[in-house]
């Protein structure tokens, strides 16, 4: 099952990159219960910020993928962590992306709208 579209989910790394504020601000101000924020590295780049997040679990990044910069994911599906310039958190990948593009695949957004992007609501009982 590979390819759709990417999926923005509510999570970030919190870099202080401006387009958390330009592409994202409404979550960003959002109520932590409603988003996962990710911790930065010292160097802000895509296989130290996966290393900083090493203890979070839950959602499926660490879990099915041996690190944050290449298809190292299960079924070789792409795991790129969030970094610098591209602070969102995306889930799946886009069609034209072949077989690394599968439901383990994760990779990092700068927020903008396209195409390839998609998303759902999620309904949330308290």
């Amino acid at each position: 099952m590979s390819g759709g579209a990417y999926e923005y989910v509510a999570a970030y790394i919190n870099n202080g990159n401006s387009n958390l504020a330009t592409n994202g601000s409404s979550l960003v101000n959002a109520d932590l219960k409603y988003k996962d924020i990710y911790a930065v590295s010292n160097q802000d780049a895509r296989l130290d910020n996966y290393q900083a997040n090493s203890k979070v679990y839950g959602d499926a990044m660490w879990e099915t993928s041996s690190h944050g910069d290449s298809t190292s994911s299960w079924h070789s599906d792409y795991s790129y962590m969030a970094h610098v310039n591209y602070p969102w958190i995306q889930r799946g990948c886009a069609y034209n992306y072949g077989t690394g593009a599968g439901v383990y695949a994760f990779s990092f957004g700068n927020g903008i709208p396209s195409v390839l992007k998609s998303f759902h609501a999620v309904l949330l009982v308290e």
